[in-house]
């Protein structure tokens, strides 16, 4: 039998065989015996430009940036609180202290004013609802206003004034009295009637003629004659007065004697007398009607009523047209929006929504004169001289 041999290293080494595990390979620290120093994050170079820049105050906002930040602030804020827009078709529509058609007037809008405004708030007395407006008012919506989410707008809708310029609008007056304002564009039959009942209500009555020379010899004449006879009737009257002086002084005298007797005081038991109850009223049973009915006297007067009223029935004016909105007196000033054509007819449309031809008014041309704003260089309170060799005094 052979037998091999092998070599020890091959076998594996038994672990209950093996001895202590070996120590470590022992480090030699660069610092010796003595602990490192602790951790630090290494420094930073900090040049002296860099510290002031650190140590500065930040830099205050451009004064029109801030302006323009604040403004936006605020018209955020008004949004939100005026979400609506609203437009006025009524040409003085109501504003009110409160949502309540019982409460007090604070303003008025005139018609085409453009506003902002609320939800629906709560109140009374208005069927779509109230809204507030800027300045501390209340609208009704539908009550001369449209309301909603879009900007609201209606034909037709007057122009919107021209704030660039010293007056607002165009302006033309009346050279005469009874020029009609239409609230519409009248047919060509409609203006005629209107036309004509106008120019009879305004044409002035004629003047009398002078009275000639002859007339007036005359008149003084006849005045001279009713003179003469009133004052011989005036004596005549007082000569027959004085003889029946007598006599009704006798009658004054029986007549105080027996009233004297009547007013006696009557006896304690004396019932009173039955004519001293007030009467029953006119027509009741068994009473005589004293209205006068029956008295010629009284139909006669009731006649010539009647006949005054129907004659004061007949020269009454006639009732003018639902058309007209107005008639313009001589003077009267109206501001324009613009011009409308029809049947070859030109018509001014006024800023209130009426309509006047065109050839009836004469435009009015603006004063040069300007005001100054104030705010700036003047405010107030101002004062004017209004007197030559005034004297401007000093204050010490």
């Amino acid at each position: 039998m052979a037998f091999a041999a092998c070599d020890p290293r091959d076998v594996p080494a038994d672990p209950g065989d093996a001895g202590p595990p070996a120590p470590p390979p022992e480090t030699v620290s660069a610092f010796g015996d003595q602990a490192p120093p602790p951790e630090t994050e290494p420094a930073l170079s900090d040049p002296p430009e860099a510290r002031a820049a650190l140590d500065a105050p930040e830099p205050a906002l451009d004064p029109e940036e801030e302006a323009r930040l604040e403004e936006e602030r605020k018209r955020a804020a008004f949004e939100a609180a005026y979400p609506l827009h609203g437009v006025t078709f009524h040409f003085l529509a109501r504003v009110r202290e409160a949502p309540r058609a019982s409460s007090k007037v604070v303003g008025y809008l005139r018609r085409g004013a453009l506003f902002r405004a609320s939800d629906r708030v709560p109140g009374v007395g208005c069927a779509r609802g109230w809204h507030e407006v800027p300045g501390e008012g209340f609208v009704c919506r539908g009550e001369g206003f449209l309301v909603g989410r879009d900007p609201q707008t209606f034909s037709p809708a007057p122009a919107a004034p021209d704030t660039t310029s010293p007056l607002p609008y165009a302006y033309a007056w009346a050279p005469s009295d009874g020029i009609p304002q239409f609230w519409r564009v009248p047919t060509p039959a409609e203006e005629a009637e209107i036309d004509a009942l106008l120019s009879a209500r305004f044409t002035p009555d004629p003047e009398p003629e002078p009275a000639t020379a002859t007339e007036t010899v005359l008149e003084l004449e006849t005045e001279t004659e009713t003179e003469t006879a009133s004052e011989t009737e005036t004596e005549t009257e007082t000569e027959t007065g004085t003889g029946t002086e007598t006599e009704t002084a006798t009658e004054t005298e029986t007549e105080t004697d027996t009233a004297t007797a009547a007013d006696a005081d009557p006896s304690p038991l004396a019932e009173p007398p039955v004519d001293g109850e007030a009467p029953p009223p006119p027509g009741a049973a068994g009473v005589a009607d004293d209205t006068g009915a029956d008295d010629p006297a009284r139909v006669t007067v009731d006649a010539a009523d009647a006949a005054d009223a129907a004659e004061d029935a007949d020269d009454a004016e006639p009732e003018l047209p639902s058309i007209l909105r107005m008639p313009m007196r001589r003077g009267f000033t109206a501001s324009l929006d613009g011009e409308v054509t029809a049947d070859g007819r030109r018509f001014y449309r006024t800023v209130r929504g009426g309509y006047v031809r065109a050839n009836r008014l004469f435009q009015r041309t603006p004063s040069d004169h300007r005001g100054v704003a104030l705010g700036a260089t003047w405010d107030l309170p101002l004062g004017f001289v209004w007197r030559g060799g005034t004297r401007r005094l000093r204050r010490r």
